[in-house]
């Protein structure tokens, strides 16, 4: 009997699923996720070809062909490292709504937690490889009252040689604030539209499409990190990816994580740490970083951090890749006999979800659950717009 009432409210429960995902599912459908056809079972990997950077040479007719260059191809893995599922009841008053095919509040807040966890997950892949850097964190970005940090992530994309075509710029809800508030967007006559003062959005400008919302992260660096490390090398070179670090006298005992962003006397290129390294008293760090050093670090050269900040990004579609699988039915409706296991997909966006319930001792466990994965493949079509952690 319960088994027969669960399956009369399965389809509301996948109706109310799709319509979460695609209502809130926001980074997956702004990069590539068309990785999604190599997914296969967590924890594997999608693997992604990195072109390399291609020279001309002249050409010199003649008898004989020239010696061709040796052809690499790397590659970036995209781990499905991300399953998790949210599990919920449903209570009699709950079931009467499905069954009269109303929303519930519970199938729809589990829905919009699982898919706000992917999107969290997504964006702290993004941004922790992001090292083109704009903005400081005294400011909000666009409280000067221009589209200046548009314009210059435009020019940091153009110089990367990013495409023109599927750009965005994500805002924090504070910078968005700030960008939705400008004379240029809100004036219809130099807009060429009422989009912004009706509705708030932004839309398609200076070569973005923009978005907000609530994810974007806050990036929390050491106190005290800025200044409080050097290079202890003296073989490090161009395009290494990793250099031995060690206390400045006196500064405290810190850590660097994942995503700080550093600077060395020296050499004004911005790096990203990409591996999280715990500070020792007097001892020696490997530190781990993107991109490849523009120019061979000094022994001694001090290492500056940017503190903790706000991050918004711009970036292009294919900067990032994206996986997403959808647990089949056959797969597990074996090894978990009387439970229903049924897919939750958007059309539209082709992202899927799996709805599981479980009958248990005089109740039902009913959970949401998405396998995916994603992987910064192109960083330099990234850029991490960053501001004060704590606006007013």
């Amino acid at each position: 009997m319960v088994v027969n009432v669960i399956q009369d409210i399965v389809p509301s429960i996948r109706a109310t699923g799709a319509a979460v995902l695609r209502a809130y599912n926001l980074f997956p459908n702004l990069i590539n996720s068309s990785y999604s056809v190599d997914a296969r079972q967590p924890g594997s990997a999608v693997e992604v070809s990195i072109p390399p950077t291609i020279t001309t040479r002249k050409v010199v007719p003649g008898n004989i062909h020239p010696a061709s260059t040796p052809f690499t191809v790397g590659s970036v893995p995209i781990v499905l490292d991300f399953f998790e599922e949210s599990e919920f009841g449903l209570p009699e008053d709950e079931l009467g709504k499905i069954q009269n095919r109303e929303v519930s509040s519970f199938t729809q807040s589990a829905a919009v937690s699982i898919v706000q966890a992917a999107n969290t997950y997504t964006i702290n892949k993004m941004y922790k490889r992001s090292y083109n850097v704009i903005g400081d964190v005294a400011t909000t970005p666009f409280e000067n009252g221009t589209t200046s940090y548009a314009n210059r992530a435009r020019r940091v994309l153009d110089e990367n040689l990013a495409p023109n075509n599927d750009r965005y710029l994500v805002l924090d809800l504070f910078a968005d604030e700030k960008a939705s508030s400008l004379d240029l967007f809100l004036r219809v006559n130099e807009s060429g539209t009422d989009l912004t003062l009706r509705t708030g959005e932004i839309g398609t400008k200076l070569g973005f499409s923009w978005w907000r919302t609530q994810l974007m992260p806050r990036h929390e660096s050491a106190p005290g990190l800025d200044g409080a490390y050097q290079i202890d090398s003296t073989t490090h070179a161009i395009d290494d990816t990793q250099v031995t670090i060690s206390q400045v006298g006196g500064a405290p005992n810190v850590d660097f994580v994942e995503g700080d962003i550093f600077t060395v006397a020296g050499d004004a290129q911005t790096y990203v740490v990409t591996k999280t390294e715990v500070g020792v008293n007097s001892g020696d760090l490997t530190l781990q970083y993107l991109p490849k050093a523009k120019t061979a670090f000094a022994d001694d050269a001090i290492i500056s951090v940017i503190p903790t900040h706000t991050v918004s990004l711009a970036f292009h579609r294919n900067s990032t890749g994206f996986a997403n699988r959808l647990l089949f039915v056959d797969e597990f409706q074996h090894q978990m006999p009387g439970k229903i296991i049924e897919p939750v997909r958007d059309p539209e966006s082709g992202l899927t979800m799996t709805y599981l319930a479980s009958p248990q001792y005089y109740q039902t466990s009913h959970a949401y659950s998405i396998l995916c994965g994603a992987a910064v493949i192109r960083p330099e079509h990234i850029v991490r717009i960053i501001g004060n952690p704590n606006p007013a």
